[in-house]
């Protein structure tokens, strides 16, 4: 199928998606007020360029040994999964017998996790980064999500997200590109300091 009939698809789905009253609001809609108001839009765009669950689950089932050998995803070293999305990445986990949260501001997003019983809060990540305990965690992931921040923004997540886990945590931020990351490449396995 080629990009542009993709993109007719993405279109008319999320046509589609959006309720009426939204549909008939300009370009000037104050996304501050609604901060979700392109979460349908931007959920239609994942089911037709990202993958199936099946496509993504297979994609990232290389990083659970990581996990398992952090000694991460026990109920007392849970693993936090930023920006989650659909889930994919929360169900291998949890059909691996391992602890996980995600948290998106996406209301679809979240009420897709939900339904499929995962434990997911809808809340920016930055917000629950800083309301989580230090060193609770034992592990902090995010997909996808590190190239489309600012510089600032992306420090202030590892400084978080390195603040949160435990002794020997580790930190998985898998992009498309690390050379999109702001300020150059990132080590996609950062594991902190064990001592």
């Amino acid at each position: 199928m080629s990009l542009e009939r993709k993109l007719m698809i993405l279109q008319e789905e999320a046509r589609k998606r959006l309720p009426e009253a939204r549909r008939k609001r300009t370009i000037q809609v104050n996304v501050e007020q609604d901060p979700d108001i392109f979460g349908p839009m931007y959920a239609a765009f994942e089911d037709v360029f990202r993958g199936t669950r099946e496509d993504i689950k297979s994609r990232v089932r290389v990083y659970l040994e990581h996990i398992r050998n952090a000694g991460a995803g026990g109920p007392e070293a849970p693993v936090l999964d930023i920006a989650c999305g659909r889930g994919e990445w929360l169900e291998l986990l949890r059909d691996n017998a391992l602890h996980a949260t995600g948290v998106d501001l996406n209301s679809v997003m979240v009420e897709r996790c939900l339904a499929l019983n995962l434990h997911v809060t809808q809340q920016d990540a930055m917000e629950y980064l800083m309301a989580t305990a230090a060193g609770s965690l034992g592990a902090v992931t995010g997909f996808h999500l590190i190239e489309h921040l600012p510089l600032w923004n992306a420090v202030r997540i590892l400084d978080e997200a390195l603040r949160v886990l435990q002794p020997g945590g580790l930190l998985i931020l898998e992009t498309p590109n690390p050379a999109n990351v702001p300020g150059g490449q990132l080590q996609l396995l950062y594991g902190s300091d064990p001592s």
